[in-house]
């Protein structure tokens, strides 16, 4: 197998991944986890509330968007990662992050990953980071290379 084709093999491994792992730990927080409001004195989770926002976890599954980006990069294992696939994932990603940070109507992200320090959206965010960094750098790579 050539230096090139291993390098691609690993940057498509860890993409698919950690891609697999943030988009499987945002569907757990929908499921089994639910965001929460206020602050440290006064901590409330969102799906007590029977009015507006009592529904906010829903928004986590916005994150299947990204799983295009992942079976395209399956199919193209050991090829190099291409200017499409890293436009089509980012702009998935950011419209699909968008309109969780939208919809919510509750909910806190940054207070419930990490002040409340919810472990499902903890593994989300740095795993939707390593996957976003393994593309940013195989296409920073691959430029120096030529």
């Amino acid at each position: 197998m050539p230096a090139g084709s291993a390098r691609n093999a690993i940057v498509s491994l860890i993409f698919c991944l950690s891609a697999m792992i943030a988009v499987a730990s945002a569907l757990g927080f929908a499921i089994y986890s639910g965001f929460f409001a206020g602050s440290t004195e006064t901590l409330f989770r969102c799906s007590e509330l029977f009015s507006s926002g009592g529904d906010d976890e829903v928004a986590m599954l916005f994150s299947i968007v990204v799983v295009p980006s992942i079976l395209w990069r399956l199919f193209r294992w050991n090829r190099e990662i291409s200017n499409g696939e890293v436009v089509a994932f980012f702009a998935l990603s950011i419209g699909a992050l968008a309109l969780m940070v939208m919809s919510l109507e509750c909910g806190e992200f940054f207070f419930t990953a990490f002040g409340v320090g919810d472990r499902y959206l903890q593994v989300f965010c740095v795993f939707s980071v390593v996957a976003a960094g393994a593309l940013i750098a195989q296409k920073v790579v691959g430029a120096a290379k030529q």
